[in-house]
């Protein structure tokens, strides 16, 4: 150890320090663990914390070391509320209170470190899931979503929940899945169902969301002849191909059907068939059976190649030790750790919402989340905190926040407080 660190140790002081337990059931733990994952930056951001506390800014600087220049990184604050929005609720990380004294004197900051929980599940499953993304080219975000919901679980877990009751329970309507998540507000699962369809997880239809006829069925008739069709106008052979093709297929709407056959004129000829007494038409829905949803073959192979594993590891079992050695053979060589960092970053700046407009959202959660920790402080103080303007502070954050009445504000002499309305922010989005 150099002098000079020597001296920076000597100047640091811990004056407060902060943790959460960790979750000690399978469901507690998944919740949390994805809400680590769902977010490239979010698991980086994990991945360059140790035993030692790093502030924020140390963080942003340990990740850019790694990818190097040419790649978004967000401002120095996404790394804060990675880690007291998402990494310090479920115990993962530990928060401290930091006074570093130096020749311009002392400054107090708020920094991270990794708890016991984080190094033993956290770290391995991060690096296990990077190199997952890598592998998959697909973000996680793009999978599992925000964490922002107003349910028990966060979101990612309930996609995760959808995808397990339809491998355990096959084909399932809306009100089914309703039922099992127990919650009676469709748009609450239809918000997790649609990204899944999206992204080829599963298949999902209904009524309510397929346009045109393609909730209509066309059903072979069973020992009908397709080399007995005659043709519709004149084609000839796409007609033939698309009796062959439902024939084998035994029933599929017209939206299926263009796409085995690539073509155009398949909702003529489909009725074409009906007609010549080849096929018949069957509603896919009744009033009973108004939606259908099932797993499709993409989102099997993602809970058997990402889910179980991790099920596996937050269980202790072979996992864990498999994805810790990863861990450690990822983190031993630069390169391919600057290129599972790069990938994944890059693929998730691609699909995030808007990721350049979500700093005002971050600091009105950082605000939110850092009042309900101290309430009746002034704006000073939380620009001070923040590292935030003070105008920016007052005008961008405070004052929107103030007309919505998530904060309240009371007038002590010449100072003025400001507190949180829980209710208001949980209402918001922007206090889970």
């Amino acid at each position: 150890m150099t002098n000079l660190e020597e001296s920076n140790i000597r100047k640091t002081e811990i004056l407060k320090e902060r943790k959460n337990p960790f979750p000690d059931n399978l469901e507690g733990r998944l919740n949390g663990i994805t809400n680590v994952v769902n977010n490239e930056l979010k698991a980086l951001a994990f991945l360059h914390l140790d035993d030692g506390y790093a502030g924020i800014s140390e963080m942003k600087s340990r990740l850019k070391n790694t990818v190097g220049s040419g790649i978004y990184l967000p401002h120095s604050r996404a790394f804060g509320s990675y880690c007291s929005m998402s990494l310090f609720p479920i115990g993962a990380v530990a928060e401290g209170k930091i006074k570093i004294s130096n020749s311009s004197g002392p400054k107090l900051s708020t920094c991270y470190r990794l708890t016991k929980a984080g190094k033993k599940y956290g770290r391995p499953i991060a690096a296990f899931t990077l190199d997952y993304v890598s592998r998959t080219g697909k973000s996680m975000f793009e999978i599992l979503g925000s964490t922002h919901t107003s349910g028990k679980t966060r979101n990612p877990l309930n996609k995760i929940k959808i995808l397990e009751y339809l491998e355990n329970k096959g084909e399932l309507k809306l009100s089914d899945l309703t039922e099992l998540l127990q919650t009676n507000n469709n748009n609450f699962v239809l918000n997790n169902l649609k990204p899944l369809s999206k992204i080829g997880f599963i298949d999902y239809n209904s009524i309510g969301d397929v346009e045109g006829d393609s909730f209509i069925v066309y059903e072979w008739i069973k020992g009908k002849n397709s080399e007995e069709v005659k043709p519709w106008n004149h084609y000839v052979s796409l007609t033939k191909e698309i009796a062959e093709t439902l024939s084998v297929m035994r029933n599929l709407n017209t939206k299926q059907v263009k796409i085995l056959v690539g073509a155009h004129k398949v909702s003529h000829i489909l009725p074409h068939l009906v007609r010549e007494g080849f096929a018949r038409r069957v509603s896919e829905f009744t009033n009973e059976k108004k939606s259908k949803i099932r797993l499709l073959e993409s989102g099997k192979q993602f809970l058997n190649e990402w889910l179980e594993p991790v099920k596996d590891a937050l269980q202790n079992g072979e996992s864990l030790s498999e994805m810790q050695k990863l861990y450690e053979s990822l983190i031993n060589d630069d390169q391919r750790f600057a290129d599972v960092s790069r990938t994944g970053i890059e693929l998730y700046t691609e699909i995030s919402p808007g990721i350049n407009k979500r700093s005002r959202e971050e600091t009105n959660r950082e605000i939110i989340k850092y009042l309900i920790d101290h309430p009746g402080r002034r704006p000073k103080e939380i620009s001070e905190e923040l590292s935030l303007s003070n105008s920016n502070i007052i005008y961008h954050s405070i004052t929107p926040l103030i007309k919505s009445g998530i904060l309240t504000k009371k007038k002590e002499g010449r100072k003025t407080k400001y507190f949180v309305d829980e209710k208001k922010a949980r209402e918001a989005g922007l206090l889970v």
